[in-house]
């Protein structure tokens, strides 16, 4: 499922022209507001203010109440004394490319890794073999498949195929050894969909050599629970 945080004037205009449900969250200071058509969600969020500001006071009078809006995701889960382990919201899955790939001086090869299922995505890491001075890397998000539909592609990607690049650049250290390099997204944890790639380019510089290179990324699975 693909996510779109929108303001609450787009999130009431998609409303009224898919006809979806509201579906919300209240505590003491806001209201998490959400509605899914197909494979899209889109949320938007309304802080509680004295005064009340446009947005809540609209969202109160001509949408909370309505028979078709459902407070079902309001509940939330306490630890007490007598049960002090909490149940863990994400499960760590773990993955990798399993090929190793050769890049020669003055060119650039590309690990991909294709999501299967919905994960979120906090890095992951590079293992590399004789890197040369001038070797860096790049690693992005990718809809080389187009997943995304036409519409949403301005507002959901950084530059379409790529959706978000996040390592823009990092250089390798010399070494005719095996290296492995962290690719920290801290502290996004990002949310992907099916389909979508990960992708690590490595470039190389005009030295001699030939380089090897495979990727490992950190994968988590939310844990739906009722």
């Amino acid at each position: 499922m693909i996510y779109l945080k929108e303001t609450y004037e787009n999130y009431i205009g998609y409303k009224n022209s898919t006809d979806c449900n509201i579906d919300y969250l209240e505590n003491d200071s806001w209201y998490f507001l959400y509605l899914s058509n197909g494979d899209f969600r889109i949320q938007c969020s309304i802080e509680k203010k004295n005064p009340k500001s446009e947005d809540q006071i609209d969202f109160e009078t001509n949408y909370k109440n309505l028979p078709d809006t459902n407070a079902k995701y309001n509940s939330v889960v306490e630890v007490s004394d007598s049960a002090p382990f909490a149940r863990p919201d994400f499960k760590t899955r773990r993955d990798g490319d399993s090929a190793w790939r050769e890049v020669e001086a003055d060119s650039i090869n590309t690990s991909e890794y294709k999501l299967l299922n919905e994960r979120y995505v906090s890095g992951g890491e590079c293992i590399v073999i004789g890197a040369k001075k001038g070797d860096w890397i790049s690693a992005e998000v990718n809809d080389k498949d187009g997943v995304i539909p036409e519409i949403y592609r301005d507002a959901l990607t950084e530059n379409y195929p790529t959706v978000s690049q996040y390592v823009i650049r990092a250089n390798m250290s010399p070494d005719s050894s095996s290296k492995i390099y962290t690719l920290n997204t801290y502290p996004l944890n990002a949310k992907l969909t099916p389909g979508l790639y990960l992708m690590i380019k490595y470039h190389a510089s005009s030295e001699i050599g030939t380089r090897s290179f495979v990727s490992n990324y950190y994968l988590s699975e939310k844990l739906w629970r009722k």
